[in-house]
């Protein structure tokens, strides 16, 4: 079912050629393809039984293709790390990991197939390829996450999110003064393409694409919802418990953060919110 042998005999040669970020995520790019292409042709082979059986097969088949092929993703991201540290630093040697997720992905496939009991069959292969895309792209995530902890080489890891990111990764990913920070950036969703970057003592980790922007909404977005909730009736007068209960929306929390972020710079974000008028 899955053609991983070759896909790392290929990769391992590319990243011998340049170990650079934005190689790593074309290359994870490249596993996360051939994984969605093996489970789509199952999923399809599947659509002319009956749909117990189709989503019988995508639960034991999730978990078997995000494994075969997150292995590949996971070797590719210690040998890009291995590649990237910088010379003269102490000996460390790169080690694969398997994410938390993975355990999770036969009910991640029970979930992404349920749209087919009702007749979507479409609805259920674009959940059932982001899922798979996820549990893939983790394996790199947490290989890198986890050698970033344990290298005496490096300081820490940070988020990155690419270009057009969500506002959620955008959020994520430089918003740094949050409560258990890294905590909070390991919450990736399906089709995300953030990646964790690590950062090695007496370097600074690289700037987030739109950080400058990104930024400047997220504060512009804190200020707004502020100066709106001072106007509200009786907000000056409501106890803290009275103000969350009456005026949910104006509570300064990430969620309606990236709400109004969403709609005051909807050009920023992949999931922009455009006013209808």
């Amino acid at each position: 079912m899955c053609r991983c042998r070759r896909l790392v005999v290929t990769l391992v040669w590319l990243l011998m050629r340049a170990a650079d970020l934005a190689y790593r995520r074309a290359t994870l790019e490249v596993v996360v393809s051939q994984a969605q292409e093996d489970l789509g042709g199952l999923w399809r082979s599947l659509l002319s039984d009956p749909v117990e059986r189709a989503a019988a097969g995508m639960r034991e088949a999730v978990p078997a293709v995000a494994e075969v092929y997150g292995a590949a993703a996971a070797e590719n991201a210690a040998i890009w790390y291995e590649d990237v540290r910088p010379a003269g630093a102490p000996r460390f040697e790169a080690r694969v990991y398997r994410p938390v997720s993975l355990a999770e992905a036969e009910g991640l496939a029970t979930w992404a197939v349920s749209p087919a009991f009702a007749g979507d069959t479409a609805g259920a292969w674009t959940r059932l390829a982001g899922t798979v895309q996820r549990l893939v792209a983790d394996h790199d995530r947490v290989t890198v996450e986890e050698n970033a902890t344990k290298d005496p080489a490096a300081w820490g890891w940070r988020r990155r999110a690419s270009a057009d990111a969500c506002a959620y990764c955008a959020y994520m990913a430089v918003v740094l003064d949050q409560p258990d920070y890294e905590t909070a950036a390991r919450k990736y969703h399906d089709n995300c393409r953030c990646v964790p970057v690590m950062a090695f003592h007496g370097q600074q980790v690289p700037e987030q694409p739109n950080e400058r922007e990104w930024l400047a909404v997220f504060d512009k977005a804190r200020d707004v919802i502020d100066a709106e909730r001072k106007k509200l009736p009786g907000w000056n007068t409501l106890k803290r418990h009275e103000r969350s209960k009456k005026y949910p929306e104006y509570q300064l929390t990430t969620k309606n953060i990236l709400a109004r972020a969403r709609r005051l710079e909807p050009d920023l974000f992949r999931d922009g919110v455009r006013d209808v008028t």
